[in-house]
């Protein structure tokens, strides 16, 4: 999310009362304030988002475009506390056939707005960031730091790994990020057959646990890598792909149980 900017004007937009008053909630500075989204702590973070999810996104991003539409692409529902919106099937098959044309499109209008509201050399350097999201990295040093810590074993199966794959515990397609504490190695198999879907939570677990771990790690990528990792970022990017439609509950048909050391 990065900086986030309040800036006094005259009218304010949604977005920007939520932010004024969250800023005058915890006593920030309110002219031109700026602050880093991934430096607040963790339950800030989860309060803010969540404020302008209920006060910004579904009144006037999801509900705007849900009445322009006339209800023909998606409507609300609310079921047993849980708060969603339900697609028209037709819809559904059209955006997942279609889903790489939609990204790019919605890449090139984020593109155009930044490029009104920014420097031409940061709005170059903010594209380019956002061209290079739908690209897959070299996973090497991500694969190497894993082994150095001392993977040897599937994550998922706990088969030894003869050959091995760096898998995204979160999907990318979901993420579009390459972090290593949301990296596993995986045998081929279940690389292959896990794809984007998501694990157990009895994974989720596992991976907690391996992350508080792997966080002691005296190197230079893991220094890095989880300078702002939280946990509750973890879960809490689980919870939101399972609420984006990708399908949760995958494991392997058989795992080897764990060697005593």
């Amino acid at each position: 999310m990065g900086k986030i900017s309040v800036k006094l004007r005259g009218k304010k937009a949604a977005i920007e009362r939520e932010l004024t008053d969250f800023c005058k909630k915890y006593n920030f500075p309110i002219k031109d304030v700026q602050f880093s989204f991934e430096g607040l702590k963790s339950e800030l973070q989860l309060e803010l988002a969540q404020n302008i999810k209920k006060s910004v996104v579904t009144k006037y991003v999801l509900g705007a475009f849900c009445a322009d539409t006339q209800w023909q692409f998606y409507h609300f529902s609310k079921l047993q506390k849980w708060e969603g919106i339900y697609l028209n099937k037709d819809f559904f098959v059209v955006l997942a056939k279609f889903r790489s044309d939609f990204e790019k499109i919605n890449y090139f209008e984020w593109i155009k707005y930044l490029e009104s509201i920014n420097k031409e050399e940061d709005s170059y350097m903010l594209a380019s960031k956002l061209d290079r999201s739908t690209e897959r990295e070299n996973l090497d040093s991500y694969r190497k730091a894993l082994f150095e810590f001392g993977q040897t074993t599937c994550f998922y199966c706990g088969k030894k790994l003869s050959e091995n794959a760096v898998d995204h515990f979160i999907p990318w397609s979901f993420v579009k990020d390459d972090k290593l504490w949301n990296f596993v190695l995986a045998c081929p198999s279940c690389n292959s057959k896990k794809s984007d879907k998501l694990a157990t939570q009895a994974f989720l677990s596992n991976i907690r646990l391996r992350n508080e771990k792997l966080a002691q790690m005296n190197h230079p990528l893991v220094k890095k890598e989880f300078k702002t990792y939280s946990f509750t970022k973890l879960s809490l990017m689980y919870s939101n792909a399972i609420f984006n439609g990708f399908q949760s509950g995958w494991s392997p048909e058989k795992i080897l149980p764990l060697k005593s050391s």
